[in-house]
């Protein structure tokens, strides 16, 4: 007895129907992709945040230090960022706006991050306490963060000038 045709292929239906589940799957993976690239973008700029914030802490961490025994105000040396006096109960804020690198300017065009620096004093009655300083990084710059709401990073350290 003779058999037919022995040869095996998809029929049209099949890929038809292959055809349209791999275009659904590949329209998934596009639809994905702004998405990954938009945290990518968010990931960076905070990275960027917390690479700020810590150098201005070490800046400031080396101010207190080295003015520990100046009964006046001191400035930070590399980002010229004023500390209150060690029995001052007062606070100053300083406003930056910085680059990527951590180069700076006080104009919003100097920079897309805006880098808000409060330091506060422990006061006469708490000499031995440390002073505050609240490191408060926000992009993008031009968005006041008391009326907007940028993406931030909120940095509090405490500088021991005893």
């Amino acid at each position: 007895m003779k058999r037919g045709n022995d040869r095996v292929a998809f029929s049209l239906v099949e890929v038809t129907i292959a055809l349209a589940v791999a275009s659904f799957c590949l329209l998934i993976l596009v639809g994905l992709l702004p998405a990954g690239i938009n945290m990518n973008h968010n990931s960076f700029a905070q990275t960027v945040g917390i690479n700020l914030s810590t150098s201005i802490a070490a800046d400031l961490e080396a101010t207190a230090t080295n003015c520990a025994t100046t009964p006046t105000n001191c400035t930070s040396p590399i980002y010229s960022i004023p500390i209150v006096a060690p029995q001052a109960s007062s606070s100053i804020t300083t406003t930056l706006y910085m680059q990527d690198n951590g180069s700076f300017g006080s104009a919003v065009k100097n920079g897309p991050y805006r880098v808000t620096v409060t330091t506060k004093g422990p006061g006469a009655a708490n000499v031995h306490a440390a002073t505050t300083a609240r490191i408060f990084v926000t992009w993008p710059a031009p968005v006041n963060p008391s009326t907007g709401r940028p993406d931030a990073v909120d940095t509090i350290i405490s500088l021991n000038r005893n």
